[in-house]
C-alpha cells in the first residue's frame, strides 16, 4: 500500500513542495473520508521512517496515510556507522523541543490546509516516541476553532514525554480539558519499554524537566510509554488492554484511553503488531479487520 510522505526541516518548513502538492492533488481528486498523519520517533533515518509509514499504510488500508518526516537525528555517524558515546544523550534535549516545533509549525498548518481543501475529510494522528510529542503539539496548536476539534483521534505509541502531561497543570492539559481531540487519545504503554521507563525519566531528571522508583507510575519524571497517562480522573481516562478491541470501541469518546501493551509490545520500537493496528482502527472508528 502506498503512502504520502512530507519532509520538514527543524522549524516545520516543508522541504519538498512537490510532496505537498502530490498529497493535496490526491485530496482534491479523491475527497477521502479520513486521513491518518503519522510521525516517526527519535533517531529515525529516511529508511526507518519509510518502513514505519509503509507498515501503517498496510495496516490501515484503505485509509490514506501521510507520513510526517522530521530531522530526528541531528548528528553525523562516524565511519563505523555509530554515533560517538554521549551524543544520543545530548540529542535527547534537542529532539524533544524539535518535535514540538515541527508539530506546531509543520503538521498543524498542513491540517488547516487539508480542512480548507476538503472540509469533510477527517484528520487522525499517530506518533511514536518523540513523534507522539509532535502530533500532540500539533493538536494543541490546532485547538478548537469555531468550537470544533480539528483532530478526530490520536494514538500515542510509546510516547516519550511526561505521564502527567495531560493532568491538571501538565503542559498539554488543554488538549484534554478543552477536547482538542474529538474522540479519544489512545496511549500505549508497556513495562518492557526501557527507553521510556528508565532512560527518559533519567534524562528529564537531569534537566529537571518534569521524571522514588525512577520511572515508576508515581515518579514525577515518568513517561507515558511506560506507565500511560497519570493524574486523570475516571471521567477523563479509562484503562484497557490493547488487544481488547470491543472495550476500546465501547469507550471511544473518553478523552484518554490507556492501552496496556505488556503482552504485546516487548520494547520501545517493537510495536508494529496486529493488535496495535486493530486498536488504532478502533480509535479511528474504522472497521477492524477480521483475523
Amino acid at each position: 500500500m502506498e503512502y504520502f510522505r512530507i519532509d520538514f526541516d527543524a522549524s516545520g518548513k516543508i522541504l519538498k513542495e512537490a510532496q505537498r502538492e502530490s498529497f493535496f492533488q490526491f485530496i482534491q481528486r479523491e475527497r477521502p473520508g479520513r486521513v491518518l498523519f503519522v510521525a516517526h520517533g527519535w533517531l529515525n533515518d529516511v529508511y526507518a521512517s519509510g518502513r514505519l509509514f509503509a507498515w501503517f499504510a498496510e495496516a490501515l488500508r484503505p485509509v490514506p496515510v501521510c507520513g510526517i518526516a522530521w530531522p530526528s537525528h541531528p548528528f553525523r555517524r562516524n565511519t563505523a556507522g555509530l554515533v560517538e558515546a554521549g551524543v544520543e544523550a545530548t540529542s535527547y534535549y534537542l529532539m524533544k523541543e524539535r518535535a514540538a516545533d515541527v508539530g506546531t509549525g509543520g503538521l498543524a498548518p498542513l491540517v488547516r490546509t487539508l480542512k480548507s481543501v476538503s472540509g469533510a475529510t477527517e484528520a487522525h494522528f499517530a506518533g511514536h516516541s518523540f513523534g507522539a510529542r509532535l502530533v500532540t503539539a500539533a493538536a494543541m496548536a490546532l485547538g478548537r476553532p469555531e468550537g470544533q476539534a480539528m483532530v478526530e483521534s490520536m494514538m500515542l505509541i510509546q510516547a516519550a514525554f511526561s505521564q502527567f502531561a495531560f493532568s491538571p497543570g501538565g503542559f498539554f492539559r488543554p488538549v484534554v480539558e478543552e477536547r482538542m481531540v474529538r474522540w479519544s487519545i489512545g496511549v500505549t504503554h508497556t513495562v518492557h519499554d526501557k527507553a521510556v521507563g528508565l532512560a527518559y525519566p533519567f534524562a528529564s531528571f537531569l534537566r529537571k524537566q518534569n521524571a522514588s522508583g525512577l520511572g515508576g507510575p508515581n515518579d514525577p519524571y515518568g513517561g507515558l510509554g511506560a506507565n500511560g497517562a497519570r493524574g486523570l480522573g475516571p471521567e477523563e481516562c479509562v484503562h484497557v488492554n490493547i488487544d481488547d478491541v470491543a472495550t476500546i470501541e465501547k469507550y471511544r469518546g473518553t478523552p484518554v484511553i490507556n492501552l496496556n501493551a505488556d503482552r504485546v509490545i516487548p520494547g520501545h520500537t517493537q510495536f508494529c503488531k496486529p493488535q496495535v493496528a486493530a486498536a488504532l482502527r478502533a480509535l479511528m472508528g474504522v472497521a477492524v479487520k477480521a483475523g
